[in-house]
């Protein structure tokens, strides 16, 4: 039987002897504290269940938004991990030291809590690890997309700076002579090799994934 079986049953209408209660004060703030520690079990659950959401996200798509719920998962461990440090020392105390606020026979059950305790903390820090693993993949996969950004950008400008080149040595004049008739057949010649090696560059820097 539980202790909040046992709360539970000692509630009715007709005065029944509390048996929590009954058993002493030190098994009832062992109830207390049962349920409470319990209680942070599914809010692990549900971290950790947000954490994989995020882990997915960075890698499918990293967002702004992505990262400010990391950062705020980072503050809420920070301080779940603050307040239950306390608490397991102090259990640890209570189950290691012969004290005349706990029964001998209730040692055990500050134990099972003590224990539980322990697990919530390695947890957090667990959790705590996969936050900053999460973050460190973020930057990365950033870092990644704007490094092929600026090796598009460096492709582009490689083909334009070919075809600035070869019209700069030209000249807009020549341009215009050509378009009125005045100039000879050469200059579409050159115009011809330009677009030409515009192409093949291009599909050269297509080949090595630079566009």
């Amino acid at each position: 039987m539980t202790p909040w079986t046992l709360i539970e049953s000692a509630e009715n209408p007709d005065g029944m002897r509390l048996e929590l209660l009954g058993r002493g004060p030190d098994f009832l703030l062992y109830a207390l504290t049962d349920g409470i520690v319990d209680g942070y079990f599914p809010v692990l659950d549900a971290i950790e269940d947000e954490i994989d959401a995020l882990q997915d996200d960075v890698i499918a798509k990293p967002t702004s938004w992505t990262l400010e719920r990391l950062f705020a998962l980072k503050r809420q461990l920070i301080a779940l991990r603050r307040a239950m440090s306390p608490a397991r020392e102090i259990f640890n105390q209570l189950t290691n030291r012969d004290l005349a606020l706990v029964k001998p026979e209730h040692i055990v059950y500050f134990r099972d809590v003590y224990d539980h305790l322990i697990r919530v903390t390695d947890e957090l820090d667990n959790d705590r690890e996969l936050v900053a693993g999460t973050l460190e993949v973020y930057l990365s996969t950033i870092n990644n997309n704007l490094s092929t950004i600026m090796k598009r950008l460096t492709g582009v400008t490689v083909i334009l700076a070919g075809i600035g080149a070869v019209g700069g040595l030209f000249g807009m004049s020549e341009a215009g002579a050509a378009l009125g008739g005045a100039e000879a057949g050469g200059f579409w010649v050159v115009v011809g090799f330009v677009i030409v090696g515009a192409a093949l560059t291009a599909l050269w820097l297509r080949r090595i994934d630079w566009i």
